[in-house]
């Protein structure tokens, strides 16, 4: 709830009554860590209705890589909404999407042929994926990692490996999904090296396929793109024992 002091402390009235307002009709569902309102925002920073600037780290977690309202972005968006809002592909298919789809192929490492399908959120790509997979395979299993998040829909909250804050109160969730244990470089314990450490994690996978679930019965395994793990080096002899699987 907003207070009469933190009004003050935070852009007056107009502040006051956006707030009021957000916690009328906004679900606590949506949370806010930051209670700031932003009015406008320019490449990395954002700004309120009293021009205090905030940098945005999150860039609305991960998506904004050119910032916000960069000239180009914005050139394209009016173009588009000029031409037409959002006919639906599944309804009647256009150029952009699949000019989009082409470009986005090319620049998916591997060498094979790539499709891509575009889709609301990443929730939404992660079942999809697995919908895929198991199609594909068809096995049912989908193994996930400890500590991973992956989304908030009933699949993606069951893939995820942290009861609190997205999971507690929300089951039963999607069945046949197994989380596997993952190197955690930050608690290693001081005493082992990190090829050590590394190691005694790919035993405990290897323990986790003879106890857990038989890997003649994995459709998929969901982890980090390949190059984030080229820049976490001491645990890429783990990745490859996953990729072994």
């Amino acid at each position: 709830m907003i207070t009469e002091s933190a009004i003050r402390g935070l852009g007056g009235f107009s502040y006051g009554n956006l707030a009021r307002k957000r916690d009328r009709y906004i679900p606590r569902g949506v949370g806010n860590g930051n209670r700031s309102i932003a009015s406008h925002g320019k490449g990395a920073i954002l700004y309120d209705e009293d021009e205090n600037a905030y940098i945005d780290f999150a860039g609305a977690i991960g998506v904004m890589n050119v910032g916000h309202s960069h000239p180009k972005v914005v050139e394209a968006a009016k173009e588009q909404v000029e031409k037409m809002t959002h006919p639906g592909f599944n309804v009647i298919m256009y150029d952009g999407y699949i000019d989009l789809a082409e470009r986005l192929s090319k620049l998916t490492p591997g060498n094979f042929a790539k499709k891509t399908l575009l889709l609301n959120s990443g929730a939404e790509a992660v079942e999809n994926a697995v919908k895929i997979a198991r199609k594909a395979t068809g096995r049912q299993a989908v193994v996930t990692f400890s500590r991973g998040f992956h989304g908030r829909t009933n699949m993606t909250m069951a893939m995820t490996g942290k009861v609190k804050p997205y999971k507690f109160g929300f089951g039963p969730f999607a069945p046949e999904v197994y989380h596997a244990p993952y190197p955690y470089m930050f608690r290693k314990p001081d005493e082992q090296s990190d090829d050590d450490y590394v190691q005694s994690v790919i035993d405990e996978f290897d323990l986790f396929l003879k106890t857990e679930v038989a890997p003649e019965e994995v459709a998929c395994v969901v982890m980090e793109p390949r190059s984030f793990i080229d820049q976490r080096t001491e645990i890429d002899a783990f990745f490859q024992a996953t990729a072994g699987l």
